[in-house]
């Protein structure tokens, strides 16, 4: 009887220890499973986040292109503008100068 409870009780343990060593590489398995899955996230977020960022780069370049654009157009208006206005004043300085050469000859 005494032999019959012992062996019990090493069956007990020898059954208790294949569980543990179960759990143990169950639990193994999960954490490597869960490390893969967090570095397979983390490496599809990064490609999302630089997919994004050249998104956003390429917009900027855009409306900085527009803006380049605007610029330009605004700029090329006030040359002319200012160039008109300078062969206005020449045109006026050449009469101005054409004036005073004729009366300085006639009075000569």
């Amino acid at each position: 009887m005494v032999v019959e409870k012992l062996r019990q009780v090493k069956n007990s343990e020898q059954g208790a220890e294949k569980i543990i060593s179960m759990a143990e590489q169950k639990a193994k398995s999960i954490l490597e499973n869960a490390y893969r899955k967090g570095e397979e996230q983390a490496s599809l977020i990064l490609h999302q986040a630089h997919r994004k960022a050249e998104e956003i780069a390429v917009q900027e370049e855009k409306e900085a292109q527009k803006s380049i654009t605007a610029i330009r157009e605004q700029a090329e208006k006030q040359k002319k503008s200012v160039r008109s206005k300078a062969n206005e004043n020449h045109d006026r300085a050449v009469a101005f100068i054409m004036e005073r050469i004729t009366r300085l000859n006639g009075r000569r």
